[in-house]
């Protein structure tokens, strides 16, 4: 029985990745340092048309836990009490499980996805978590510390967002070295049960999912690493060392050195990202567990940079820089090592490529359903490999070779398509040679007043130029496309 790692980092562009940027232009302008991914990525399948479905952070969670596409049913939510979720299914089935993470939304009232897991540890302090709450002394953090790292828009959102800003400096306050950053601290923990498990005489079995919030927001990385990213001439000319922004338009708000500034602090989170990769890598490594693992190393959505007008996810929406996530797999026994794969995936396929790969069945139906009842050992499931209750699609016939991985649309190899988008807002449907996107009325962000927009993928990969003028009956077409595939979805 093999262990399964998956590995998520919040908010990952792949364009700020060596390994996936080996010569093109960086869009964002930044420094790339990612040495310990470029060289992992070199052990792993790589692929370059990995795509979130349901946005932003816990729908794609959703949807990595149960297989299931999540954008036309629910949004950010709980789990519902009828999903099978992948924690349960490998406990049912023998495997010890850890779910370690700085994700504080997964640590709020009502959240429940941790669902499943044996072991769960939250690494408190992130963004606006409540950690070093103090309710009898709430401006103990300084206007002058926090006007010196996030800049107001002078409107209503002032009241919003510089309670979070101070709440971030607040749970920060008492950190001394690199060892105190909540991401040291996640790494730290995952490697922590690991080794408890192997002293145990326990070297397989193990389903460990480390869940890290950086590179979110806000870019807050040790100056060491600072230092090599940030252009001290902007510091010197008085630039306010920003390290969020406060989310919605650009024009107006940030300069064009500003957000320059965020942008090279994001590249410095990356970088330090990386870094404790590395050591997590390593220490699987020493640990003797690395060639009898399927490692899935993977992001939830990217980031926009003013690429559409707007910093951050406000109003979000499934454009190229937001929808386009990196994801590398590494097989137990190397399959597709070293390779680049064209063809689409997206998060529900993760489930049954665990299952097939471990040699499990997949769920046929929901918790509670007929003959299942609550029993999470019920033996009523489909054929190993094969989707049943899921989405998703395995990867392991790409990785093999079972599969094409063509790219032509004629003959697509797992997926000729990528489908994504926020629920009761905006959809959208890319292929190898177009991308369109369908607004259902909610924010548009940046859409004309059609309420859609189609871009060639093949001259316009960051989707600048709308041609659905030029092509009418391309964006009817994948119109057509992306409503069928919604309609076929149980």
């Amino acid at each position: 029985m093999p262990n399964i790692i998956v590995v998520v980092n919040d908010s990952l562009r792949p364009d700020q990745l060596g390994c996936y940027q080996p010569s093109a232009p960086n869009p964002l302008g930044t420094r790339i340092e990612t040495p310990n991914l470029d060289t992992f990525a070199r052990e792993c399948a790589l692929f370059e048309n990995a795509y979130s479905e349901g946005l932003p952070t816990m729908p794609t969670r959703t949807s990595w836990l149960t297989g299931r596409f999540t954008f036309p049913f629910r949004g950010w939510q709980r789990l519902e009490d009828a999903d099978v979720t992948l924690p349960e299914w490998l406990w049912a089935r023998g495997f010890a499980s850890a779910l370690v993470t700085d994700v504080y939304h997964l640590h709020k009232p009502g959240i429940n996805l941790m669902r499943g897991f044996d072991h769960v540890q939250f690494i408190r302090g992130q963004e606006s978590d409540l950690y070093r709450y103090r309710p009898d002394y709430p401006d103990d953090v300084s206007d002058t510390a926090i006007d010196k790292h996030f800049k107001p828009r002078g409107d209503e959102s002032d009241a919003t967002w510089r309670p979070k800003n101070a709440q971030y400096l607040r749970n920060m306050a008492a950190r001394q070295g690199e060892a105190d950053y909540t991401l040291a601290q996640t790494v730290t923990a995952g490697v922590d049960w690991l080794e408890r498990q192997v002293s145990r005489g326990r070297r397989d079995g193990l389903f460990l999912w480390l869940d890290c919030f950086d590179p979110h927001e806000p870019w807050d990385a040790p100056d060491e690493i600072n230092r090599r990213f940030v252009d001290t001439g902007y510091l010197a000319r008085g630039g306010l060392d920003l390290i969020d922004a406060s989310g919605g338009p650009v024009e107006g708000y940030l300069t064009p050195d500003e957000l320059q500034h965020l942008a090279n602090r994001y590249a410095a989170e990356v970088c330090f990202m990386d870094r404790w990769l590395g050591r997590f890598f390593e220490s699987v490594r020493q640990l003797g567990l690395m060639d009898n693992t399927l490692l899935v190393w993977t992001s939830d959505h990217g980031h926009p940079f003013g690429d559409h007008g707007v910093i951050k996810k406000t109003p979000a929406a499934p454009w190229e820089e937001l929808a386009h996530v990196p994801l590398l797999v590494r097989h137990p026994d190397r399959r597709g090592a070293g390779r680049r794969f064209r063809s689409f995936t997206q998060p529900p396929d993760l489930f049954p490529t665990v299952l097939e790969i471990a040699g499990l069945p997949a769920p046929e139906a929901p918790w509670g359903f007929a003959s299942r009842r609550w029993d999470v050992s019920a033996g009523v499931s489909a054929a190993p490999g094969e989707p049943g209750l899921l989405h998703g699609r395995s990867l392991l016939p790409l990785l093999d070779g079972r599969e094409s991985d063509s790219g032509d649309a004629a003959q697509p190899a797992i997926r000729g398509a990528a489908y994504s988008g926020l629920h009761r807002q905006m959809w959208s449907v890319r292929t190898h040679d177009w991308s369109y996107l369908h607004s259902l009325g909610g924010r548009r962000s940046g859409l004309p007043p059609s309420g859609h927009a189609l871009f060639d993928r093949r001259t316009d990969l960051r989707e600048q130029h709308d041609v659905s003028d030029l092509h009418p009956d391309v964006a009817d077409r994948l119109e057509l496309q992306l409503r069928r595939f919604v309609a076929g979805l149980w």
